[in-house]
């Protein structure tokens, strides 16, 4: 196999979403998987979901907010997430997931989960079943969420077969979770997206025209 296929750095090139910071791909992201929930819900209010409190009593800000949008009143929360090498295995992990935890949280912060898988060549959106993938965060997981993690099978070794494998786990067998909508990085929703995080001279910042 092709050696640029094996390593993270060398799989993204000089993509933009790949080379914005880790919040800004995430904000951007969520754009992208607003955009489609509206294209879904053509009829459907969907509003910006209020930050609340903390435990302390103290104003979460509005990067803080346990979900992100209200969908005719039923909370969506939305977690990205880039294809990485661990160890021997490409995988997606997304972490602060807020499902029930034992005294902490009796119901989770949201009744639907969306999570957006970044690859280098496309963007997956995911309806997430609430259990494939979840794992505990030992102490973290009160406070800051469980996480998800989904990984290729070992034999999987370049990552656009890892890509076709992690679909396919996250399709069948014993997930639940549905495909609502894939797009190239190269659409201009995510071109859209960018703009809109970092204004009209978004281009400038990554270098080129893309």
């Amino acid at each position: 196999l092709d050696n640029a296929g094996n390593k993270t750095a060398d799989i993204y090139g000089g993509q933009p979403l790949s080379q914005a910071s880790v919040q800004t791909r995430g904000l951007a992201l969520k754009i992208v998987a607003r955009n489609v929930l509206a294209e879904l819900h053509p009829n459907s209010d969907i509003e910006e979901a209020k930050p609340g409190l903390r435990i302390n009593g103290a104003r979460r800000g509005q990067h803080q907010a346990e979900f992100d949008w209200l969908l005719n009143g039923r909370r969506v929360a939305c977690k990205s997430s880039q294809l990485k090498r661990a160890t021997q295995r490409w995988q997606f992990q997304f972490s602060g997931i807020k499902l029930p935890c034992n005294g902490i949280r009796e119901t989770a912060a949201f009744d639907k989960l969306l999570l957006v898988l970044h690859s280098p060549m496309k963007i997956h959106i995911i309806q997430h079943d609430l259990s494939f993938g979840v794992s505990s965060m030992g102490v973290s997981t009160g406070p800051k969420g469980h996480g998800i993690t989904v990984a290729a099978g070992q034999k999987h070794q370049h990552w656009n077969e890892a890509l076709a494998n992690i679909l396919h786990k996250f399709q069948g067998g014993r997930s639940n979770c549905k495909l609502l909508a894939e797009h190239s990085v190269d659409d201009s929703q995510v071109a859209a997206a960018l703009s809109k995080v970092h204004g009209p001279n978004w281009k400038d910042i990554y270098g080129g025209d893309r």
